[in-house]
């Protein structure tokens, strides 16, 4: 299925699915952006990483478990680390310091730069930003 052009498509109704069936089992906050998912545990909530996973993986929705990552206060989740206590979204740091090393070599005088060169550091500004703000589409997400 994957390289089809049409693959992408045919995940996001899979992935559609998961998170209905998530939903139903009483997991209240799922985020989804393509192929990646941001849970959150609530506090009155008692469910483990090992509950989310062996509901589908019994249906062999095939987790990865090298990508999951432990319940904690701070996750990242489409290339920016959420804290949930503080309730705020940062660049995570080496993320910022590459951006940063990046945009300084463009601000040093009298330097010079070839469109592909131009057309990359706007590709790396865009994709930088939130993906809602970069591309005005949200990632989808389930509240209960």
């Amino acid at each position: 299925m994957f390289g089809l052009t049409s693959s992408a498509g045919i995940f996001g109704s899979l992935a559609d699915m998961l998170v209905a069936i998530y939903g139903k089992a009483g997991f209240e906050q799922i985020l989804k952006w393509v192929d990646d998912f941001f849970v959150v545990r609530l506090p009155h909530q008692s469910w483990t990483e090992a509950d989310f996973i062996d509901l589908t993986g019994c249906c062999g929705v095939p987790w990865s478990l090298e990508k999951l990552r432990p319940l904690a206060p701070i996750q990242r989740y489409i290339g920016f680390d959420w804290n949930l206590t503080n309730k705020s979204v940062s660049f995570p740091d080496e993320k910022r310091q590459k951006l940063l090393a990046l945009i300084a070599e463009w601000r040093v005088e009298g330097s010079k730069f070839t469109a592909k060169e131009a057309a990359s550091l706007h590709g790396k500004l865009r994709a930088s930003a939130p993906t809602g703000l970069a591309s005005g589409r949200q990632p989808q997400h389930r509240r209960t």
